[in-house]
């Protein structure tokens, strides 16, 4: 996707990997989501593929329109706890204060805070 204008939907090149969905469970990550377009024009494309199952992640969930098409079109919705949010039964809350609790003790100790991202 790209966007011409800011804040508005930008025009898709189509889906990445289409051909590799089918069958597939598939997660849609974003930084911020801001009115869910974006997530449910993804959604709308993995299921055209023929995923099985869609998930879809907001670190900054804004959702200036609400999450109601948003959770109508996903299995399950992921929010960072960056922004409140209503409770719904196809959402849940990724908190980021152990991350953030650990990088604070590792600067405060001189230790690497690169580490964290190991796998």
């Amino acid at each position: 996707k790209y966007r011409e204008i800011n804040g508005k939907l930008g025009k898709s090149n189509g889906v990445l990997g289409a051909e590799k969905i089918n069958g597939k469970v598939v997660l849609i990550p974003d930084y911020i989501i801001s009115s869910g377009g974006t997530q449910v024009s993804g959604i709308k494309a993995a299921r055209n593929h023929g995923a099985i199952k869609v998930i879809t992640y907001g670190t900054h969930p804004l959702l200036t329109k609400g999450n109601e098409e948003l959770t109508r079109e996903a299995d399950l919705v992921l929010f960072g706890d960056t922004v409140k949010q209503k409770e719904h039964p196809k959402t849940k809350v990724v908190s980021f204060i152990p991350l953030i609790g650990e990088a604070i003790y590792r600067i405060n100790g001189g230790d690497s805070t690169s580490r964290l991202f190991d796998a």
